[in-house]
C-alpha cells in the first residue's frame, strides 16, 4: 500500500555572505549584512499578505564567511513568524567550499525528513548572495559545488541555485555556480549588480524577486498548476517560462 501524501512543499533557502567586506556601508546608508537581516521579516510579511505561502513553502537561511552557519532551520514560515529573526554577524573570509558542503548536508537531511513526514517535495530553491570571490583554492570550492549539484542514487536534493553578485563578485564565478545550466529553468543565471550599486542596494532589489517567487510558487501549487515552481521563479523575475513540467524528488 502506497504511503499517503499529506501535502506538497517547496523548500526555499537564502544563503548570505557575511564576510568582512559585507560590513561596508554604501550610499543607501546600510551594509550588505544589514540588508540580509531584512530578508526573514520580508518573507514573514509575505505570509501575512498571502496565507497560502504557509501551506506550500518551507524556508531556511544560512550565512557563511570562513565557515557556514545555519541561521534559520528549514521551517514552516508560520513558525518563523512566531520567533525572533536572526541577527547576522560579520566574519572573515569567503569560503564557498564550506557553505556548499554545509548546504548539501542540510538539503539531504531536510528533504529526507519532509518525505518521511509524508510530503511530496520539490527540488529545493536556493538564493545565493555574495559580494566577493571565494577565498578557497579554486579546485576545492568547485569540487564542493559539484557535490552539491550532483544527483546520485542516495542524493536527489540537488538544488535550483540562483546567485546574486554584489560589489566585487565577478560574473564569471557566479555564472559557474548557477544551476541547472539548461532546460526549463532558464531564469537560473547569475545576477550581478552594476559597478555603482552597493551590496545593500542589490540585496534589497533581489528580495523582491525572492518574495515574488515564493508567493507565485505557493499560489500556483495551491491552484494545482503544472510546473508551479518554474512559473513561480519566472514570475518572480518577471520573465516568461514556457516549460511547465514538474520536478519533484
Amino acid at each position: 500500500m502506497a504511503e499517503e501524501i499529506v501535502g506538497e512543499l517547496v523548500p526555499f533557502y537564502v544563503v548570505g555572505d557575511v564576510s568582512g567586506s559585507m560590513t561596508r556601508v554604501g550610499s543607501s546608508g546600510k551594509s550588505g549584512i544589514d540588508a540580509l537581516n531584512e530578508i526573514v521579516p520580508c518573507v514573514v510579511q509575505a505570509l501575512v499578505e498571502h496565507p497560502t505561502v504557509g501551506d506550500k513553502i518551507r524556508f531556511g537561511m544560512l550565512s557563511f564567511s570562513d565557515s557556514a552557519k545555519e541561521e534559520v532551520p528549514l521551517s514552516d514560515i508560520r513558525d518563523i513568524a512566531k520567533s525572533t529573526p536572526p541577527v547576522l554577524t560579520p566574519g572573515g573570509g569567503t569560503s564557498y567550499m564550506s557553505v556548499f558542503l554545509t548546504l548539501r548536508g542540510n538539503l539531504e537531511n531536510d528533504v529526507n525528513q519532509l518525505k518521511a513526514d509524508g510530503y511530496r517535495v520539490h527540488r529545493p530553491v536556493v538564493f545565493f548572495f555574495s559580494d566577493g570571490l571565494p577565498t578557497d583554492y579554486e579546485q576545492e570550492w568547485k569540487d564542493a559545488w559539484a557535490k552539491l549539484t550532483e544527483e546520485t542514487e542516495d542524493y536527489h536534493a540537488h538544488p535550483i541555485l540562483l546567485p546574486f553578485g554584489v560589489g566585487e563578485a565577478m560574473k564569471e564565478t557566479l555564472d559557474y555556480i548557477a544551476f541547472p545550466k539548461d532546460g526549463k529553468y532558464e531564469v537560473v543565471r547569475a545576477r550581478v549588480g552594476k559597478d555603482d550599486q552597493d551590496a545593500a542596494e542589490v540585496i534589497t532589489r533581489s528580495m523582491n524577486a525572492l518574495v515574488g517567487s515564493i508567493v507565485a510558487t505557493a499560489q500556483s501549487l495551491a491552484e494545482g498548476e503544472k510546473g508551479a515552481v518554474a512559473k513561480g521563479l519566472a514570475e518572480g523575475f518577471a520573465e516568461a517560462e514556457e516549460d511547465q513540467e514538474d520536478d519533484w524528488i
